[in-house]
């Protein structure tokens, strides 16, 4: 799979600027305040990019730079609960289950550097760089001395002494440098306001990132570089709500000192791209991207809600998207661009295919010259590894407390277990959203039922829970949850919407304006009632109010996709069809995923005549979603008025399927309500959980383990001619680079996300490839047979198994050793470290040469009575697979 032919190689800087907002940079780039990027807005493509729930910052940029939703590429929140230890730590590279865009660039000879990105702590890219996001974190308190950044950050190692003379410390940030953003900063009592303080901690942050961001364009060859500044979001939650208009609440002291702070930080990053950009080759593509964007209007909340990551309801779903360069449109704006089509569209720029496995599209309108898109399966490889995280538990601890301050996750509570519960609970919560944003609503029930039944009083869990229930039909469960939670809601003003959604569900459309007027007093502010008010009044039709009710809620919010589309229904039904094509076209350009408004923009465009346009809409909506039967029965219309007769049936033949389905959801529905009821039964006849919850009987396993290629599969034969019982599934053939098989359990694949299939293993041996040995419980013993080989011999035989000849080996030895060597260390260091792990080390080498004494020392590891045909493995070592030799 290689780089197909587009020369010269593309050069690409991907910078990402945390919540960066276009509600604030369009003003200012109006006022020729940011003339950077307003000279790649005018020079290339820009748009909104909506981001995913929950809007959480390192589940987001992993989602960016992987192309795949958090249930796929692993990332949950800032933090993890290591599965040996039963620590919190914050997220890192291991923390990642598939390949971001630069390992899939590396992999095909490119060069590559990243920055300070979320999940990079202890990432290594052959051929590249990587300074992860602990680069900028605090080491030191006030006025100590300003260490080197942690063990993991930088690599390769080489680099680590230029790149730590490089970071700024808050203390370097002096009152001229505060002044620019405060003016008046001397008239605060610091000791009574800390707001300045922490203004020169964000500072020094980007401005370390930014120093090494141009100490790596100027002293290293690249590709591609990825640059990831936090500063923005980070000042946001501080001095946001002091951005002017000035809000109820805050003081007018306060407002006119801090009224510029996020002004003064955009421009400071419109500076900072301008030195990046010109230390770029002019042939660079440029591409500036946001997870989030971050509301600064009217939308502000009034209060934060006092849970974990409660200040993100402080982000806003439109984030940004521009790109300038060769490849790129001029002068263009682009619509319908989301998270999940960053990557695919950087690939698609490097001429290489898409992964199927990716959610997201190529942004085809952003190119001057589009071409189709190319696929593959997927550009997952077992083959390369992540690293296990190399962060010490004072450094874990300090960048916890960091994310604490900051309002992501809880303080540390100091009990080990209550932490590991809180972290492992949140990152449950993170998934459940994920899953329903990810439309998965089955698959988020029984975590969100699990959710609200340990924690009751979490009335968000049990909203999202009603939810949920609403969208799988389960109406009568869905208003008992609400009914459930009506003592606990400061007012009765949610509560209410969520009944209003259920009645609409049933098809009660009067008892859903009622729910909604007992939410009238407390929720008419937000887009959230004007939204749901909407959808009552069209299915009463009264279009006219209806109208009048998307009007308020495009008023409130103009980015609301769901409002423009309620607009475009009504025009329609109020026979104006060319304002119904005008708000469809804007609900399409803000959600391009929106199937619905792509079918009434088509309805529009036939009343206009228009048949092809309208053509064209319907099989759009149809490709985003198929099951919609009334696309399918317009289209077919069409047909049949131009005598397609063909293509008529298929679309009359798709909406009779769809409508059967239909019948039977009805039994589907059924199932999940059984499914749940039992699931409920389990709970209520389980024993209270306890916060430092194991099983009573653990689990006694036998795992072998190594780098893929070390000889595992060989080990596997050994076992099973000594009798030791084996857990395989056989999906995997036999092939030339196993001529005997690979003994593998292809569930075992799923151990980071579920470890209850290790279960299946109990009194067995199974074969886990090394990555994945940090994500072992911690409750079961294990006897861990580990086989080592040289290097150089396993990073051929990956080659040759990987791309069918052997490659280079000099070229290979320089790219790859030292990856495998450093993953290795870091691995045998987890193991020996584990008091649940006993290990044995096994030379492949000295097991071909003279297999007897290695047999030995096997034996008496596991026991006789474990290989209880010990006599019999000997025949099964064969020195001619002994393919790649030193």
């Amino acid at each position: 799979m290689g780089i197909l032919d587009h020369s010269p190689r593309p050069k690409v800087l991907l910078i990402g600027w945390d919540s960066a907002d276009w509600k604030i940079i369009h003003p200012l780039v109006d006022r020729g305040e940011m003339p950077m990027l307003r000279r790649v807005i005018e020079g290339g493509v820009c748009g909104n990019l909506r981001t995913l729930d929950p809007m959480l910052s390192p589940m987001l940029w992993t989602s960016i730079a992987t192309g795949k939703r958090a249930y796929d590429h692993g990332v949950l929140g800032f933090a993890e609960v290591e599965p040996l230890s039963g620590r919190v730590r914050p997220v890192t590279a291991a923390s990642r289950r598939c390949r971001a865009v630069w390992d899939i660039l590396a992999a095909q000879g490119l060069r590559c550097h990243v920055l300070g990105w979320f999940a990079s702590h202890g990432g290594q890219i052959p051929g590249g760089g990587v300074i992860s996001n602990l680069f900028t974190a605090p080491t030191a308190p006030p006025g100590a001395a300003w260490p080197p950044a942690p063990r993991g950050t930088i690599w390769p190692e080489d680099n680590a002494d230029v790149l730590n003379a490089l970071r700024v410390s808050p203390e370097d940030i002096d009152g001229a440098t505060v002044g620019l953003f405060i003016p008046r900063w001397s008239e605060i009592d610091l000791a009574q306001d800390n707001r300045p303080n922490r203004l020169r901690v964000h500072l020094a942050e980007a401005f370390t990132i930014q120093a090494a961001a141009c100490w790596t364009l100027e002293h290293t060859e690249w590709d591609f570089t990825a640059v990831y500044f936090r500063a923005i979001d980070e000042l946001a939650h501080h001095f946001m709500p002091f951005h002017p208009p000035r809000i109820d609440g805050v003081p007018e002291r306060e407002f006119e000192l801090y009224r510029e702070v996020m002004n003064g930080a955009y421009r400071l990053h419109d500076l900072m791209l301008a030195r990046l950009i010109a230390l770029a080759p002019p042939e660079t593509h440029v591409v500036l991207v946001s997870d989030h964007g971050f509301h600064s209007d009217h939308l502000r909340p009034k209060f934060v809600p006092k849970i974990p990551a409660g200040i993100t309801v402080w982000h806003r779903e439109h984030g940004i998207f521009a790109g300038a360069g060769p490849q790129f449109a001029r002068d263009q704006l682009i619509h319908g661009a989301g998270l999940l089509d960053v990557t695919p569209t950087l690939l698609h720029l490097f001429g290489l295919p898409i992964g199927a496995d990716m959610e997201g599209k190529v942004l085809l309108e952003a190119f001057a010259e589009p071409r189709p898109p190319a696929s593959v399966p997927t550009w997952e490889d077992a083959a390369v590894m992540p690293v296990a995280s190399v962060m010490s538990e004072q450094e874990s601890r300090a960048l916890l407390e960091q994310f604490a301050d900051l309002g992501y996750v809880d303080k540390p509570s100091g009990n080990p277990s209550e932490d590991a519960a809180s972290t492992a609970r949140e990152n449950q919560w993170t998934l459940a959203r994920a899953l329903l944003d990810g439309g998965r609503p089955s698959l988020a029930l029984p975590v969100l039922e699990d959710l609200c039944a340990a924690s009751p009083a979490r009335t968000d869990f049990g909203q999202t829970l009603a939810r949920c229930q609403t969208r799988l039909g389960l109406l009568d469960a869905a208003a008992a949850t609400i009914d459930a939670m009506l003592e606990t809601f400061a007012s009765v003003g949610p509560a209410a919407i969520l009944r209003a959604q259920v009645a609409l569900e049933r098809g009660d459309a009067a008892g859903s304006l009622a729910w909604l007027e007992q939410a009238r007093e407390s929720t008419s502010s937000e887009p959230r009632f004007w939204r749901q008010l909407g959808y009552a009044l069209i299915q009463l039709r009264r279009w006219a109010d209806a109208q009048e009710a998307f009007e308020r809620l495009a008023s409130l919010s103009p980015d609301d996709a769901p409002a423009h589309l309620g607009l475009a229904t009504c025009h329609l039904h109020r026979q104006r069809p060319e304002q119904a094509v005008e708000a469809a076209l804007t609900a399409v350009s803000l959600e391009f995923t929106l199937a619905r408004a792509h079918f009434v923009l088509a309805r529009a465009l036939v009343r206009l005549r228009d048949l092809r346009g309208a053509e064209q809409a319907l099989r759009t909506a149809l490709r985003l979603a198929p099951t919609l039967d009334q696309a399918h029965q317009l289209l077919a219309t069409l047909c049949r008025v131009t005598s397609r007769w063909d293509e008529f049936l298929i679309h009359q033949a798709a909406r009779i399927a769809i409508l059967k389905g239909r019948d039977e959801q009805t039994g589907r529905v059924a199932q999940l309500r059984d499914e749940s009821r039992q699931r409920a039964a389990l709970r209520d006849r389980a024993p209270a959980p306890t916060l430092a919850a194991a099983p009573l009987e653990p689990l006694d396993i036998t795992i072998v383990s190594g780098l893929p290629r070390s000889g595992t599969s060989l080990m596997m034969q050994l076992l099973e001619a000594g009798g030791h019982p084996l857990l395989t599934d056989g999906t995997r053939a036999a092939d030339e680079n196993n001529p005997r098989g690979y003994y593998e359990c292809e569930a075992i694949r799923e151990l980071p996300r579920n470890p209850s299939v290790l279960a299946a293993a109990a009194d067995r041996a199974v074969k886990i490839v090394s990555a994945l040995l940090p994500h072992l419980p911690r409750q079961h013993r294990y006897k861990v047979l580990f086989m080592r080989r040289p290097l150089e011999e396993i990073a051929r035989s990956q080659h040759r198994m990987r791309f069918g000849a052997p490659g280079d080996a000099a070229e290979i030895a320089a790219k790859v050793v030292p990856l495998l060597d450093k993953h290795l260390t870091a691995t045998l260091d987890l193991l020996h470290s584990s008091p649940q792990v006993s290990l044995l080390e096994v030379d492949y080498q000295a097991l071909i040469r003279n297999p007897a004494p290695v047999l030995a020392q096997l034996v008496n590891f596991l026991g006789p009575v474990t290989l209880p045909h010990a006599d019999l493995m000997a025949a099964v070592v064969d020195a001619r697979l002994h393919r790649q030799r030193m």
